[in-house]
């Protein structure tokens, strides 16, 4: 109630005219406020429904709507906005405008002290051609508005929003729903530098949220605030890209946040502070048939700060924890870690005066692993691997990294019995899956430029500690595992910076053995330049390696090597090695016989340079101390060295395998051997194929062979020395050239006082005797010029004595006693001159084969020509083996005498040899003469001076035939008188016919017995026996008298024979 003071101050100054203007106005408000009451919501319905309908060609519905025409204000109940006969665009439950007059007329523009929107709905939907629904709401631009359009909102209010988003142009139609959405809003508006605050909160129904606060101006536009999207659904963008992407993303959230200042003036500039991304429990996998699956527990990259127009980027930490690559089971895990951390990342565009810039703090990376099959050890296994100070540049394609420290960890590399790689398969196989499912998203994909110039990659320092490389290799059987221990490595720039970078490191090997290195490094172009020490390398684990060459059993060794190693990367790669190489300690056994094949106390290469471009190998010095190597023929005539060294077959004999082997010098690659010395060797050499088998051994081979090289015109010089068993002695020496032997050839090859004994098995095989004793010297000479082969072959045997006989097969079938005895001279030596000559073109010609048919063609001549042949050694004489005697007669003729004489000299130059006299008679010949001689015998008995010849002769005749007998030899010897003595008688005696016919008729009445012809061969034999024995002092025990023979006299001479044999 108004004062009383104030009361009447208004009834004195309410006149009647005034009262009349208030009431009129107080009617005009009452119409105003009816009209906008009642009239007011229908009309605005009415004109809004048409402006809709003939404007937007849409249907506007209103629930309800409330005019307070005093406030200016009005709610609409249940609005919405729809396609002709289609669904909704937008809507809501409630809207309520309450607009300002006043302040609209001092603004000159719209100005709305508040706007609240309770349940809104808006149906966004962007067709298949791509046409957003939504752009119907906004009307035909017929005009552009002119002037400035002054604004104002005081709060505006949204609760409960729902905001549905189709995209029907994608392949796959994505579809979310923003519900409820809530925000908050104040004073907004157009005027310069005038901002407001606001507040969203934003939800999808599935515990997805959008948070953002902050302030907001429009002149010009300028917004600073806090942006959080928190549990977003990985799922919800990937629905969104599927199409694009080559993966499926089954799970995981993310929340993004961080604080942004927005400004669009003349240019716009935008800012991140504090900006963090974090994605947990994330799963995805390939869009294959074969899928591979990705497992992360979080990623946290936080620290984020973007600046635009600057373009430049920045985190402080990007920390990834528990990610995984799976099958699609998510249980088998073939690569993951721990914990993969990137600190402090910045990012910088190029400028005019500086190029673009990539750095990092350092790459963390923790427990990290890739696996082979779940049954095999890790491929890899990393506790810790760092990289500090990362720096990279796309303008410029270059990258650096100042250090990269790796402590501890595991690798795991093995072959494959097919040859192939563990981590090659596996990268491949990765690889492969990877490049399968990102096929159909990379198609349209433009391809890369293969001319673009390569990245150049630089490193500052390497730290490798205690590293560990399991190896295996299952292509040698039995399988070669081994490990390369506390491996540990430093590359890192010296301190003069113009320097490479300096090198070393270590690592020790499980089987045996450690290597040591230290030099220098270069990375553009790649260099290394190392000192080397490689000591005690047990080889024996290594020897499964050889088994596809050799079959030997490693017993032992160890390989030492210390050099200089240079490798220089360029267009033409070079690398380079000087040093020493020493094997120590080598034992190796055949695999078949379970011996020692070859061994050697060390092995040593002194001088070595090699290089590989051009190619080139020199040595100084190879020193061999104490080598030994076993040579058998085994009794398959295969030779085990053939055998062990698995080079085909090594059948005995095979010139073929030896013309393949010999044809294969390929003399293009240079190398050059200056010395390679021999220290205190040995050999042995059996035949197995012998009975019974032969064995002999070289021991103490001493020497040197200079001068080995590939050049076309080089002489090697060879001078070998060595004991054969225990009183032997063997030399090599000469000259030849290594890599043509056929055209140039010197080499002279001695044996003295060797022991025949030992060759008793190729006695007994071939000659079919054994040896008592004897020793052996050679005198071998070699001469090859211009493929011509003139070869000497010297031997001398002392005191060869044959035993006992044995049976073989193989033996010749010579008379060998007596061919060695004919040959072996007064000093007990048999000498042998066996020279070679041919052509090395002709393909019959032989070496081997030629000796030895040039010694059984001497042995056969000897053995059946043996006169022949001892003919020589005195000077001729012929026809020595004849004796000639007179048929009845031993008595020595002057011819057999002087035969007989050179027998004796040849017998004496020969002791070795004996002779055999077999006397001869010739039944008839011999008997007649016999017969004859007793004859005449009794003839000189009864006329012993001849002058009563006719008279004895016919008494002896009348005694042994009778008178009448007598009367009928003297008629037979009746014969015409000569011509004087015819007057006298008619017939008369023929005087000689008469005698002659007495003394024949008397002589074949002599008898003679066997036992005469006997002993006239007996008396022939021991005439010769007696002139070698006691003229010529021969031993009798040389000399034998044979059972007598019978022969055939010629010319009345009959021809014994004497036969040398081995005394």
């Amino acid at each position: 109630m108004l004062p009383t003071t104030v009361r009447d101050t208004l009834a004195r100054s309410l006149t009647p005219k005034r009262k009349r203007y208030g009431l009129v106005l107080s009617c005009l408000l009452l119409v105003y406020t009816l009209l906008g009451l009642l009239a007011a919501p229908g009309f605005i319905a009415s004109l809004a429904k048409d402006y809709v309908r003939d404007t937007l060609k849409l249907e506007l519905s209103i629930g309800k709507l409330e005019v307070n025409p005093l406030m200016l204000a009005i709610r609409i109940d249940n609005l919405k906005v729809a396609e002709p006969g289609g669904e909704t665009l937008v809507g809501a439950r409630s809207i309520y405008v309450n607009a300002q007059l006043w302040h609209s007329i001092w603004l000159r523009g719209a100005s709305l002290d508040e706007l609240d929107l309770l349940e809104p709905y808006i149906n966004a939907r962007l067709s298949k051609d791509g046409t957003l629904n939504l752009l119907q709401l906004a009307p035909p631009d017929d005009e552009e508005p002119s002037g400035e359009t002054r604004w104002r909102i005081g709060t505006l209010s949204v609760h409960h929003a729902k905001i549905e988003v189709h995209d029907d142009s994608r392949p796959t139609p994505f579809s979310t729903v923003f519900s409820p959405l809530n925000l908050s809003l104040s004073e907004l508006s157009s005027r310069p530098n005038k901002q407001g605050n606001y507040n969203l909160h934003a939800e999808t129904g599935e515990g997805e949220a959008l948070d953002w606060e902050g302030s907001l101006a429009m002149q010009p536009v300028r917004s600073t605030g806090v942006l959080t999207i928190s549990g977003l659904k990985a799922t919800t963008p990937w629905h969104y890209l599927q199409d694009e992407l080559p993966i499926i993303v089954d799970d995981g959230r993310i929340t993004i946040k961080g604080n942004y200042e927005l400004l669009a003036g003349d240019t716009v500039t935008f800012t991140l502070r504090k900006g963090q991304i974090i994605v947990e429990d994330l799963v995805l996998h390939q869009k294959t048939d074969n899928p591979l699956t990705v497992v992360m527990s979080r990623m946290d990259m936080n620290g984020i700060a973007l600046d635009w127009p600057a373009q430049t980027a920045s985190f402080a930490l990007l920390d990834i924890q528990n990610a995984a690559v799976t099958e699609a089971d998510r249980k088998t895990v073939l690569t993951g870690f721990a914990g993969l951390q990137f600190k402090q990342g910045q990012y910088s565009p190029a400028s005019a005066n500086m190029p673009d810039n990539i750095s990092l703090a350092s790459i963390e990376l923790n427990t990290f692993t890739m696996n082979d099959d779940i049954s095999l050890p890790s491929l890899i296994s990393l506790p810790s691997l760092s990289l500090h100070r990362l720096s990279a540049s796309t303008t410029e394609q270059k990258a650096h990294i100042d250090q990269i420290a790796l402590t501890g960890g595991d690798l795991s590399v093995r072959r494959e019995a097919n040859g192939t790689l563990n981590w090659v398969t596996r990268l491949d196989t990765l690889t492969n899956r990877l490049a399968k499912a990102a096929i159909t998203s990379n198609k349209d994909t433009a391809p890369t430029n293969a001319n673009s110039p390569a990245w150049i990659t630089t490193l500052g320092e390497l730290d490798l500690n205690d590293l560990r490389v399991d190896l295996e290799d299952r292509v040698p059987v039995p399988t070669v595992k081994s490990s390369l221990e506390s491996i540990s490595m430093r590359i890192f720039p010296p301190q003069d910076a113009q320097s490479p970078h300096v090198l070393e490191g270590k690592l020790a090997i499980s089987t045996g053995g450690s290597l040591a290195f230290k030099g220098s490094f270069n990375e553009q172009p790649l260099s290394v330049t190392a000192e080397m020490n490689l000591q005690e390398l047990s080889l024996p684990p290594l020897a499964p390696y050889a088994t596809e060459y050799a079959r030997f059993a490693l017993e032992s060794g160890v390989l030492d090597t210390r050099g200089k190693f240079t490798f220089k990367q360029g267009k033409q790669t070079q690398a380079n090695f000087s040093g020493q190489v020493a094997v120590r300690k080598f034992a190796a056994n055949d695999l078949d016989q379970d011996e020692r094949f070859l061994a050697w106390q060390a092995l040593s290469i002194e001088g070595l340079e090699w290089q590989m471009e051009p190619g080139k190998l020199v040595i100084r010095d190879i020193i061999a101390e104490q080598p030994f190597s076993r040579v058998i023929i085994d009794a398959d005539r295969t030779i085990n060295l053939m055998r062990v060294l698995d080079a085909g077959s090594a059948e005995l004999y095979v010139d073929e395998t030896v013309k393949k082997t010999a044809a294969a010098n390929d003399p293009t690659y240079p190398v050059r051997i200056d010395r390679i010395r021999m220290r205190n060797g040995a050999m042995l050499f059996g035949d197995l194929t012998l009975r019974p088998q032969f064995a002999t051994g070289i021991q103490s081979l001493n020497g040197d062979i200079t001068g080995l090289s590939t050049a076309p015109n080089a002489r090697a010089k060879v001078s070998l020395h060595g004991r054969v068993d225990q009183y032997g002695q063997a030399d090599i020496t000469g000259s030849l050239s290594p890599m043509a032997g056929d055209q140039f050839t010197d080499i002279a090859v001695k044996f003295q006082n060797l022991e025949l004994t030992t060759l008793t098995p190729y006695s007994a095989k071939f000659a079919g005797y054994r040896i008592d004793k004897g020793k052996m010297s050679m005198d071998l000479g070699y001469k090859i010029n211009q493929r011509q082969l003139n070869a000497t072959n010297k031997v001398v045997l002392n005191q060869l004595t044959l035993g006992e006989k044995v049976e073989s097969a193989d033996a010749i079938k010579l008379p060998i006693k007596l061919a060695l005895a004919i040959m072996k001279d007064k000093n007990g030596n048999i000498d042998l001159d066996l020279p070679v000559t041919g052509s090395l073109d002709d393909p019959q010609f032989k070496v081997g084969p030629l000796i030895w048919k040039a010694l059984i063609n001497v042995l056969t001549k000897v053995a059946t020509s043996p006169f022949n042949f001892i003919s020589g050694l005195v000077g001729g004489g012929e026809n020595m083996d004849s004796l000639p005697f007179r048929t009845g007669s031993s008595a020595l003729e002057p011819e057999t005498q002087t035969r007989l004489d050179t027998l004796a000299k040849a017998l004496i130059e020969r002791p070795a040899i004996g002779i055999e006299i077999r006397g001869s008679f010739d039944p008839n010949a011999d008997a007649l003469a016999i017969r004859r001689s007793k004859f005449e015998a009794n003839l000189r008995k009864q006329n012993p001076d001849g002058a009563k010849t006719r008279s004895v002769l016919e008494s002896m005749f009348k005694q042994k035939l009778g008178a009448e007998a007598l009367a009928q030899q003297r008629a037979l010897s009746l014969r015409p008188a000569e011509e004087q003595a015819r007057n006298k008688d008619e017939l008369q005696v023929a005087e000689a016919l008469y005698l002659k016919s007495l003394e024949d008729e008397l002589t074949a009445r002599e008898v003679v017995l066997d036992g005469d012809l006997r002993q006239i061969a007996l008396d022939r034999a021991s005439q010769v026996r007696n002139t070698l024995v006691e003229t010529h002092k021969i031993d009798e025990g040389r000399v034998f008298i044979m059972e007598p023979e019978t022969t055939q006299a010629q010319d009345n001479k009959i021809i014994m024979k004497v036969t040398l044999t081995a005394s």
